[in-house]
């Protein structure tokens, strides 16, 4: 522990005598860490709870064929209807990762060779349906990455397509369920992330009087989280529905061991100057907070070796 002691008082005293250093160090990590945060992706379904397995793995390299529905209903048989209906057909079909699009309108034109403007010969070929399906089919073996984009590529192809009024067009699927969930995780956790810190702020704000700079340890916190953010974004682990929930408890930790080092802190500037202060300060505090942050960090990796789902591992990694 003495070596501890000694070893957290030498960066004190480093962080003294090179304050403007260690501060251009601290800005240049961040805006590393932007980077890093810029490649994090979202992973639901299957892929976050089911391990790798060969079997899995070369039935869905083979087999599984990922899916997008666009579903419209309304009056099918009004050739303006069917002629949008075409249109979303044509262009999706030269998408990369598609491998067929079939619809309503390939009946038609396989009869007459083109989308006829008479609604008694659409009628003769399809029927009177009132609702139908355009539906279309990715390459085996995609991945929710590459999946999202036909989704995103879809919705572009309805709205350019100039569907009738009075119909209404669903894009819906897989890639279109995982798309929007992506989506809400991502909006979760930017609202876990503001509630925790404005608790945190109004905490510190009430409990924390007579300390000056008494909100300092927030931007501490905050930069932490940061620097999560990109260090999750680098290492390649996604972001889930669990990974969400890191953060929160990330912010309650973090809290806790800034206030620790804020405190004492001042209480040693109550006795030293603060060119020794610091050096104090760390020496005091450094060790225990060390031995606490590496116990937690323990049992947070212990559910890494303890599950085969990858959300939990990638929760245990983040954390």
């Amino acid at each position: 522990m003495d070596k501890l002691r000694q070893l957290f008082s030498a960066v004190g005293r480093q962080v003294q005598q090179r304050p403007v250093a260690v501060l251009l160090l601290a800005v240049l990590l961040i805006f590393t860490a932007f980077g890093g945060a810029a490649q994090i992706t979202s992973v639901t379904g299957d892929a976050a709870f089911v391990a790798d397995n060969p079997t899995f793995d070369a039935f869905t390299e083979s087999f599984d064929r990922g899916s997008i529905a666009v579903l419209v209903r309304g009056d099918i048989t009004e050739p303006q209807t069917l002629h949008a209906i075409d249109r979303v057909d044509q262009q999706m079909s030269t998408k990369a990762n598609v491998h067929t699009v079939t619809s309503p309108a390939d009946q038609v034109r396989r009869e007459y060779g083109r989308i006829p403007d008479s609604e008694a010969k659409i009628r003769s070929v399809i029927g009177s349906p009132d609702y139908t399906v355009v539906q279309i089919v990715f390459d085996t073996g995609l991945s929710q990455t590459e999946e999202r984009p036909i989704y995103t590529q879809a919705v572009e192809a309805t709205d350019w397509a100039e569907f009738p009024s009075g119909t209404t067009v669903t894009v819906t699927g897989s890639a279109a369920f995982s798309a929007q969930l992506s989506t809400l995780i991502q909006q979760s956790t930017q609202q876990l992330l503001g509630l925790a810190i404005g608790l945190m702020v109004v905490a510190l704000f009430f409990l924390f009087r007579g300390v000056r700079l008494r909100l300092l340890p927030i931007v501490a916190v905050f930069v932490g989280v940061i620097y999560t953010f990109g260090a999750i974004g680098y290492a390649g682990v996604p972001n889930s529905t669990m990974t969400s929930a890191v953060f929160p408890i990330l912010i309650g930790l973090g809290i806790d061991y800034s206030v620790q080092f804020h405190e004492r802190y001042e209480e040693e500037l109550e006795n030293h100057p603060p060119r020794e202060a610091l050096p104090q300060a760390l020496g005091g505090i450094g060790p225990p907070v060390f031995v606490a942050m590496l116990a937690a960090a323990l049992g947070f990796g212990a559910t890494w070796v303890s599950t085969s789902s990858p959300s939990i591992i990638w929760f245990a990694q983040t954390s």
